[in-house]
């Protein structure tokens, strides 16, 4: 442009105006094309501006919106971490309830409440699998006696000694709870009425060898009578074996307790009479 210019400017010094004119008009002509060439990029340079500022504007939001998501997934997994804690916590304090809910406070053995949620379950088992099973009572004799002569001390010094032995000998399989006073029940499966008794027999005989203390006291001969009932000859549900156990046991009572009836024929336990010493003394 600055060429023409000069051109134009030459030729009408030399009078020759037409190239003068010529020249004038490329070099107005390319003016007008710079110009607006200028104009576009201006036009484009502040459209650039405009895009960049919006994508820095964009870009900030979006990472305040990043910064502030990591703070929220950072609290949330602090809250997540707090709430697994309280429902492990809750989950314990559950068990614990429910364990004390289903434990006898004094012997340390279930209770009648879990004897009546476990035992249907094992009687169930063994008839899907066409099993034995033996529900047996045991009610501890005279208890009254022991009680009344020796004091409530004593009585519980013996409820211990009896709960002590069935957890040692009955099977971990086994349900052994206290059913309620001096009376446990026991859930012995996959054994036969035939096959329980001696073991009950013999659960008595070391009973009654235990010394059982009790301030300056102690008691030893304690005995237990019990009755076996057995599934499914004598029933096929916890109600009805527990009534057959029970009318065994009120059998062997009337039999001169000490002893364990059932479906087999009873022949009397060696029977052991409490004895209380007290120092050197037998009374």
């Amino acid at each position: 442009m600055r060429l023409r210019e000069l051109a134009a400017e030459a030729s009408e010094s030399l009078g020759d105006t037409g190239s003068a004119l010529k020249h004038f008009k490329v070099a107005r002509l390319l003016h007008e094309t710079i110009a607006g060439q200028s104009a576009r990029a201006s036009q484009i340079a502040l459209q650039v501006d405009f895009k960049t500022a919006q994508a820095q504007r964009e870009r900030d939001l979006a990472q305040q919106a990043k910064e502030i998501a990591d703070r929220n997934s950072e609290r949330l997994a602090t809250l997540n971490r707090a709430l697994e804690a309280k429902v492990a916590e809750a989950e314990q304090l559950q068990m614990r309830l429910r364990e004390q809910a289903t434990r006898d406070t004094l012997t340390g053995l279930h209770n009648r409440r879990y004897f009546y949620e476990a035992a249907p379950g094992h009687i169930e088992l063994a008839n899907r699998h066409q099993g034995a099973l033996c529900v047996v009572l045991i009610d501890i004799d005279r208890f009254k006696d022991v009680n009344d002569t020796h004091g409530h001390h004593a009585g519980d010094m013996v409820l211990k000694a009896l709960a002590a032995l069935l957890t040692q000998r009955m099977r971990k399989s086994d349900v052994v709870c206290r059913f309620g006073g001096e009376e446990f029940a026991v859930v012995m499966p996959e054994v036969t009425s035939a096959q329980a008794r001696p073991v009950i027999e013999g659960l008595m005989k070391d009973f009654a060898k235990v010394e059982v203390e009790s301030g300056s006291e102690s008691l030893t001969g304690c005995t237990y009578s019990a009755g076996i009932a057995e599934f499914p000859e004598e029933g096929h549900s916890l109600e009805p074996l527990l009534r057959v156990a029970d009318a065994h046991l009120y059998r062997a009572k009337e039999a001169g307790r000490a002893r364990v009836a059932g479906r087999f024929d009873d022949a009397p336990a060696t029977k052991a009479t409490p004895r209380l010493k007290r120092g050197n003394g037998n009374y």
